[in-house]
């Protein structure tokens, strides 16, 4: 079986990878929906997740896709992305497109600059993003995810900041992300019929993918 994708991130290649994970798992959930189903553990869950710091309009494109597909995916914006402004009307707009079409919009939280911060300073500003992103897009904010992961909370904590955090040891021991390549089809395949916990994270970002033949 070939690489899920042949050293390019195309379209037609992620809705193999949807197709995929679509056979292999029954159960697809979105990551406010976990507090309420982690502990079920009968049969092997999956979630996806995009951390969107660039390009809605790909986001977009993907989150079409994933509905033509019935699948829900959760997407993390990010508010201080150097390629969209969330104040402006079109990017409000390719949000609210995305939150109609069933999935679940969180923040992405660029926490590089809080490194030498403890972790409280890291809740305030998830607090404080999540509380500008909420008022621009008119919609709850459930979840956060964290460009540079930290080690520092507790392992079994499953929230920071009063959100669900979707970089945490918890929901990420057991993930598959388009940082890490080669990616093959057969990796999502065997993590499917033998699970090695009850929850699977796939972890995208859109701006690297795109129409095959297209520019970068």
């Amino acid at each position: 079986m070939p690489n899920i994708w042949d050293g390019e991130f195309v379209y037609k290649t992620y809705k193999k990878i949807l197709e995929t994970v679509k056979a292999g798992f029954k159960l697809h959930y979105l990551i406010r929906e976990i507090p309420q189903i982690l502990s079920q553990i009968h049969q092997p869950k999956v979630i996806l997740r995009h951390d969107v710091t660039d390009c809605l309009e790909k986001a977009l494109t993907t989150a079409e896709i994933e509905h033509g597909l019935s699948i829900r995916t959760t997407y993390m914006i990010t508010i201080n992305s150097s390629s969209f402004n969330i104040n402006d009307t079109s990017a409000i707009n390719i949000i609210s497109k995305i939150i109609r079409q069933g999935h679940e919009v969180g923040l992405c939280l660029n926490n590089s600059h809080l490194e030498k911060f403890d972790i409280s300073e890291v809740e305030r500003m998830i607090q404080i993003e999540s509380a500008k992103l909420e008022k621009q897009v008119k919609f709850p904010i459930f979840s956060v995810s964290l460009l540079n992961p930290i080690s520092k909370t507790p392992p079994k904590s499953l929230f920071l900041g009063e959100k669900i955090n979707a970089s945490c040891y918890l929901m990420m021991k057991w993930s598959i992300s388009d940082k890490k390549k080669p990616w093959k089809a057969e990796d999502i395949i065997a993590k499917s019929t033998k699970p090695y916990q009850a929850l699977l994270q796939v972890v995208t970002r859109p701006h690297l993918w795109g129409a095959e033949g297209s520019e970068k």
